[in-house]
């Protein structure tokens, strides 16, 4: 889906070109390339707009290189076995570069964000947290240096139900928290500096769980709604079962090369205090649930989950939660709560709560999260120091083994999500829309051959082209991504479109009458032009997206890197191996009127 308008401009761009190919690029050819007349005293006179000496530099090296090309083209025709070996490395090249250079879903960007989830042992208080993040944010300022940093925005606790439509966090408690940090321009790598806040947070605050999050706007739409890299969704109606599958996972996926920020998203041990009403006193007493609840949430402020109050600030259109709550200095133990009056609502004395209530301390879950009404439970990862490939073939393996034992347990289930999940869904796509691609092409030049041999010859050059796109990702580091998928699938494109044209002259000059290595060898210094014309364009049109430079040049470096290691190898194939397939499989074909006047001689001669 985030191709979908590339595909669709890609198309009619095409459309445009085509037009534009057939009417105005033979005018202005007309009007610019200089012509050759004489004059009245019958001397050559060249007139032009000043670029023959350009034109005639250029047609002079080419007709050089021409030169140079069909000596080596003559010299592969007569050596056709000695070129193998060759063409086999280069294939072989391209194999170990795929295997070799990694996979990630998108390239990552350094926006300058930096973002963290923090969660401080279950049951802290709001100011108890405040306390911890300030002093997490204190040892940050000392790994970031102040001409570095812009600013840092604290959210603490979790967002008030009215804001949540706008509000996008994790955060479930007062003890849950999250760090946005935005760095100025000019500052170092931003992975550098989450690698070192995570070893400050592992060693100076080891009762602290977190985890980072995606931060800029490219981030956030590549994860889907995803909080970190990995998200795995245990689902199914035996807990106990899946919580143990959970830990397990968490503590194998731990050990893997690369992982970090493996954290469990619930809150499973959120302290409380559980309080039980003898049903039987409190109606002799001539109190009702509702009674001793409603004195309860009047009490502690948390009338607001069952009759929300909210204030809406004129002069800036917030929205606030207004509850009306005992002071909590006068309630500093569970005893004291005990001491609440309570007033009947049909009318009497109050009564102490204690004296139809007792308090129980007891660890719950504080929240319950459901996928499709199951209960779910979420193990969170992200990737450090290695590409999203490895890790996820690596990660595979150990679900693997764990839906083993959950087959017996029918119900249960385990899924992954986040990007990478969204990366095998995206890759098995493009790939899938290559191989259509290529069918599509290949029908259509059956079609504009009329032969089911010389469309093989036209796409003999692709392995070539496409182990130089893997070649090129390799060599500079570059994982292979979708920008890189989709530069291979214009390598194709682009290399396919070269091979035609060499392919369809040398299949004229065999109909015309000259051997498939002659049609072969004309073909492929005729069509030199062209092809490099073609292939020197696309290169130089994508140099700049190569180099990445710029805010968010990242992003497209894979793709233009792939384009020009493709076009390097794919023009090659176009020129020298394209014309020695042609020669191995092009055969002669014989006209209709030529055979029906050799069965006519044949039947006269009987």
């Amino acid at each position: 889906y985030v191709f979908r308008p590339l595909a669709l401009a890609v198309v009619f761009a095409m459309l445009a070109s085509y037009v534009l190919s057939r009417t105005l690029v033979p005018t202005l050819a007309a009007m610019m390339l200089p012509a050759e007349v004489r004059d009245e005293a019958g001397r050559e006179r060249r007139k032009g707009f000043g670029l023959y000496r350009l034109h005639h530099g250029i047609e002079a090296a080419v007709d050089r290189l021409a030169v140079v090309q069909g000596g080596i083209v003559a010299w592969v025709l007569r050596r056709r076995i000695l070129v193998a070996l060759p063409l086999l490395l280069a294939v072989g090249l391209g194999v170990l570069a795929a295997s070799r250079a990694g996979r990630e879903f998108f390239p990552r960007t350094d926006a300058g964000l930096m973002r963290f989830f923090v969660r401080v042992p279950s049951g802290a208080r709001i100011e108890e947290t405040a306390k911890v993040m300030a002093d997490i944010q204190r040892e940050m300022r000392a790994i970031i240096p102040k001409n570095e940093l812009l600013f840092v925005v604290e959210n603490i606790g979790a967002s008030a139900s009215v804001n949540l439509a706008w509000v996008e966090s994790t955060s479930i408690g007062p003890a849950d928290g999250e760090i946005l940090v935005q760095l100025a321009e000019g500052h170092r790598p931003t992975d550098d500096y989450m690698a070192k806040v995570r070893l400050m947070l592992a060693e100076k605050f080891p009762t602290v769980q977190f985890f980072f999050r995606p931060a800029d706007a490219t981030s956030q739409t590549l994860a889907s709604g995803a909080p970190t890299t990995f998200e795995l969704r245990f689902m199914g109606r035996d807990v106990p079962g899946n919580l143990a599958l959970a830990r397990e996972l968490k503590e194998r996926f731990s050990k893997v090369t690369g992982v970090v920020d493996v954290t469990l998203r619930e809150v499973l041990d959120q302290p409380g205090y559980v309080i039980r009403v003898d049903r039987a006193r409190a109606a002799y007493l001539g109190i009702s649930q509702q009674d001793a609840s409603t004195a309860l949430l009047a009490a502690l402020g948390s009338g607001g989950t069952v009759a929300p109050n909210f204030w809406a600030d004129p002069a800036n259109g917030s929205s606030y939660d207004v509850q009306i709550q005992a002071p909590p200095s006068d309630l500093t133990s569970a005893e004291q709560l005990l001491n609440l009056p309570v007033r009947p609502s049909a009318g009497g004395e109050p009564v102490l709560l204690r004296t139809f209530a007792s308090i129980l301390e007891q660890r719950a879950p504080a929240s319950v999260s459901r996928t499709t009404l199951l209960p779910t439970l979420t193990l969170v990862a992200n990737v450090q120091g290695r590409d999203l490939g490895s890790v996820t073939k690596d990660l595979n393996v150990i679900l693997g083994e764990l839906r083993e034992k959950q087959k017996a347990k029918p119900g249960n289930k385990i899924e992954l999500n986040g990007q990478a999940a969204l990366m095998e869904s995206a890759y098995g796509e493009l790939i899938g829309g290559l191989g259509l691609a290529a069918v599509l092409v290949f029908l259509v030049m059956v079609v504009n051959f009329q032969s089911w041999s010389l469309p093989f010859v036209a796409i003999s050059g692709l392995p070539l082209a496409v182990a130089g796109a893997l070649a090129a990702l390799w060599l500079t580091g570059t994982p292979l991504s979708v920008p890189a998928l989709m530069g291979i699938i214009m390598v194709v494109g682009v290399s396919t479109a070269n091979s035609v044209l060499v392919s369809s002259f040398a299949r004229d000059r065999l109909v015309e009458g000259a051997t498939a290595s002659e049609a072969a060898l004309e073909a492929a210094t005729t069509r030199l032009r062209p092809v490099l014309m073609t292939a020197l364009a696309m290169i130089l049109g994508v140099i700049p997206m190569a180099l990445g430079h710029g805010e968010g040049g990242e992003q497209n470096a894979p793709l233009g890197r792939a384009v020009i290691g493709g076009l390097i190898l794919g023009t090659f194939a176009s020129l020298f191996i394209v014309p020695l397939m042609f020669s191995l499989f092009a055969r002669i074909p014989k006209p209709a009127e030529t055979i029906r006047e050799d069965e006519l001689a044949d039947a006269t001669t009987i």
